[in-house]
């Protein structure tokens, strides 16, 4: 299975294509990803991995689409991002975009939002939506997520500004 990961910073991915900004250890590819296209054959990755580096893009509806040229047919891609409510959201100066449930709807078939504002072709199928996917979550914080989690909107819309939860991770899949 081909496995890029973009902007990985520290985070190595054994058996994958590792990809960053600057050159260090386990850098594969040393590539700006406000630079598109990324220097990889269409359809070559069966999963690409983003790690909490689209909020610092520029463009991050190009980097989608870019990810959709590197996908195969059924690959998927894993986004994780600082939910919008999160304090950690806006501590790092270097955040250009902020996410919620709903913001990559712009990029999944079907959403209400894909037929309005038809920012983009490159039409996804969401596969799943977590929050604190593979964070520690505080003790008060774990039932909140588990409603989160089976009810994402709900969620959103009721409860997160009393509880805020920290990170927000989607899986899409390129469909066609």
């Amino acid at each position: 299975m081909a496995k890029l990961n973009l902007g990985c910073g520290s985070k190595i991915e054994d058996k994958a294509v590792n990809v960053d900004k600057y050159s260090a250890v386990g850098i594969d590819v040393v590539h700006d990803l406000d630079v598109i296209p990324y220097p990889f054959e269409s359809a070559s990755f069966d999963e690409v991995i983003l790690d909490n580096v689209l909020e610092h893009l520029e463009k991050p509806i190009d980097v989608l689409d870019e990810i959709y040229r590197l996908l195969k047919v059924g690959g998927t891609t894993k986004i994780v991002v600082p939910y919008f409510r999160s304090l950690w959201s806006y501590v790092d100066p270097t955040h250009k975009s902020w996410y919620t449930v709903h913001s990559f709807d712009y990029a999944v078939k079907g959403t209400e939002t894909s037929k309005k504002y038809m920012y983009t072709k490159s039409l996804y199928e969401r596969v799943c939506i977590q929050f604190n996917d593979g964070i520690q979550t505080a003790k008060l914080k774990r039932p909140v997520c588990a409603i989160a989690n089976r009810w994402p909107r709900f969620y959103e819309i009721y409860l997160s500004s009393f509880i805020a939860l920290e990170q927000l991770t989607i899986v899409l899949r390129k469909v066609d």
